[in-house]
């Protein structure tokens, strides 16, 4: 029977205060089929001493400067050999040491999916807020409360045929993408359980934040769309 197998990504850009703790809760994860990928921009600040100290563990480091987090990302995915892909950023850790047998479970039992995802936290240290993600996504839920790609495993197979991430976006390109996988047809999976702790950075307040999530919208649905699942439940008062 065929185990599947998951491909972790780190990207990391200087990041020696955080990267050990997510190198460790990577290497730490119970189930054994795990490629773990690090793809770093050319860190200057100490990071490649710390990875060193893991190079035997990690199936794949390269160091070198790139165009940006996705274009890293999309690096991720070619070197990857898995059956799924996950991106674990740099100062994000997964919940437990048994997040990838879970989800790697539920692949086992619905072999057709191609998109396995759960529930996140956010923020630092003792104060952790719960983000519950859909519990059926769908281009209407994502239109309507946009997504947390911490939570997302998906087929690589499905990243590689829809072209990836795109490089035109700085912030919002991994929504683009989920927008463009589920047009395509994607079938997904929830699990009732919690997937990373993610650090909050402050660029989801920015106003050019705001702007390419407008473009990003704008591109992936209609005007009608975006009005009967975006704007009219806001004018409504319906969640």
């Amino acid at each position: 029977m065929h185990r599947v197998k998951i491909s972790v990504v780190t990207v990391v850009l200087n990041a020696a205060g955080s990267i050990e703790k997510c190198v460790a809760s990577v290497l730490g994860q119970t189930y054994d089929n795990i490629e773990y990928l690090v793809i770093d921009g050319g860190s200057t600040d100490g990071t490649l001493d710390i990875l060193a100290r893991y190079r035997d563990r990690v199936d794949y480091l390269v160091s070198e400067p790139d165009r940006g987090l996705y274009h890293a990302m999309n690096k991720g995915i070619q070197a990857a050999t898995g059956d799924f892909v996950y991106f674990l950023n740099s100062d994000d850790t997964f919940c437990d040491e048994k997040v990838v047998a879970d989800v790697a479970a539920a692949i086992d039992q619905n072999p057709s999916v191609e998109l396995v995802y759960g529930d996140v936290l956010m923020g630092s240290g003792n104060q952790l807020i719960k983000r519950p993600q859909v519990p059926v996504l769908s281009r209407e839920s994502l239109c309507r409360k946009g997504f947390c790609h911490q939570s997302l495993f998906a087929r690589r197979e499905l990243l590689l045929r829809t072209g990836g991430f795109s490089e035109e976006y700085r912030i919002v390109a991994d929504g683009d993408w989920l927008a463009r996988a589920l047009a395509a047809g994607a079938t997904s999976l929830h699990l009732d359980r919690d997937i990373a702790v993610f650090a909050l950075d402050g660029v989801s307040g920015t106003s050019k934040w705001h702007a390419e999530k407008h473009r990003s919208l704008r591109a992936n649905f209609t005007r009608w769309e975006l009005l009967r699942w975006r704007k009219l439940p806001g004018i409504l008062g319906r969640k």
